[in-house]
């Protein structure tokens, strides 16, 4: 008897076999399916036949592998994806699959659907990144960035490598592409993709934002560097304004006009210690609130959002991005993003020379790593600054010594 991914076949008879082999489990129930069936051939017949019907299983589609298209796969494949979002065990969150969906069905299909999956090349992906950086940008026109490339290109990827495990294709020919070619930022570091708020700049932005509601989201993300979906689902349970802390334990995330509340990005709660002046602003601003939802007949509460509508309703993040937009714009912040806020955080703690493990926790990075690669333009200014102090420190010993 013959055992391979949870299938088995076992002869019968003269040129008669026996597949069993396990189903999905239902979704609805959890219970695990086992399917039976008989062969007549050899033995590398009914094998070959036990692994097209786990595939068939495996995807609810009856499709010739030698016949497929990748349009078929990524269909495929972005209904496994569909199917991670009901897990509950690290879900795929319903944002990110969005994404992907996206990314299949308005680039990766187009460009490379039409292929029989049996027959494609790395030569065929190439030529098709190749044409998307000349004018792959469906909304603006020209090429796309090659940063929006990588994301389509490890879509891409995934879904071939995941086909490969299922058997229906022999290799991954995206794993051969030419990334330096094709896929590596040429003459750009991660400084020349956002916008920094100087320290100088600071206390005139602030200032200007005084009567605006996007103050308390741009004085949380300037102090602090959370996320926008963290500051739209901040609450008061989380704010503890007698110590000066704030615990980042959820986010908002925005699929069409729908939010979903997920935990941080980094899938852990963390810490983060206010300044005195950003907790007396988070103070006057709740008593501010409590009054104003008062007089609506609403009662604050350690559940109620830090950032609301007038209403005491959620702020979808989207809103944020597009009121900042237009405070930027009559403002004179040209390129400067609602994110390059957070990047304005970290670049400050830079400045001052904080050590990079507590910039990492402050952000809620998963590991040092993450920290030093994104702001690794940063560091020789730091270590620069770190030298001068120690000179300035030593100076008078070494002047002594001349």
């Amino acid at each position: 008897m013959t055992g391979r991914r949870g299938g088995h076949v076992q002869q019968r008879g003269e040129g008669s076999w026996r597949l069993k082999y396990d189903a999905p489990a239902d979704e609805r129930t959890g219970e695990r399916r086992t399917r039976y069936a008989t062969v007549r051939g050899t033995r590398k017949e009914a094998e070959r036949e036990l692994r097209r019907l786990m595939r068939e299983a495996d995807t609810g589609v009856a499709v010739d592998p030698n016949r497929m298209t990748v349009s078929e796969l990524l269909g495929q494949f972005i209904e496994e994806k569909r199917r991670e979002t009901l897990r509950k065990d690290q879900p795929l969150s319903p944002k990110t699959f969005a994404r992907y969906q996206e990314i299949a069905v308005k680039h990766l299909v187009p460009a490379l659907g039409h292929h029989r999956l049996a027959a494609l090349r790395t030569a065929h992906i190439e030529d098709a990144w190749g044409e998307a950086l000349v004018s792959g940008n469906r909304r603006r026109g020209g090429g796309l960035a090659r940063l929006t490339l990588r994301h389509h290109h490890t879509l891409l990827r995934q879904a071939l490598e995941w086909g490969v495990r299922r058997e229906l294709l022999g290799r991954n020919p995206a794993s051969a592409v030419d990334r330096k070619k094709f896929l590596q930022a040429r003459g750009t570091t991660a400084s020349d993709q956002w916008h920094t708020v100087t320290s100088d700049q600071v206390p005139a932005l602030l200032a200007s934002l005084a009567e605006y509601r996007l103050f308390v989201p741009v004085l949380l993300a300037l102090s602090t560097g959370m996320r926008r979906g963290e500051i739209c689902a901040l609450r008061w349970g989380n704010v503890d304004l007698d110590r000066g802390l704030v615990t980042v334990a959820e986010a908002f995330t925005q699929v069409g006009t729908t939010l979903h509340l997920k935990g941080t990005k980094s899938h852990r709660a963390r810490v983060v210690t206010l300044g005195a002046s950003t907790t007396a602003k988070l103070r006057k601003h709740k008593a501010a609130q409590a009054e104003h939802l008062l007089a609506l007949g609403v009662r604050q509460t350690g559940d109620t959002l830090v950032h609301t509508q007038t209403d005491g309703e959620p702020v979808k993040p989207a809103s944020i991005t597009s009121t900042w937009t237009a405070f930027r714009a009559a403002h004179n912040l040209p390129g400067v993003r609602f994110h390059d806020l957070r990047h304005s955080h970290a670049s400050l703690l830079y400045e001052l020379g904080i050590p990079e493990k507590v910039i990492q926790e402050r952000l809620g990075h998963t590991t040092i790593g993450i920290t030093m690669d994104i702001y690794t333009h940063l560091r020789p200014a730091a270590h620069a600054s770190a030298a001068e102090a120690v000179d300035n420190a030593l100076r008078t010993a070494l002047d002594g010594d001349a």
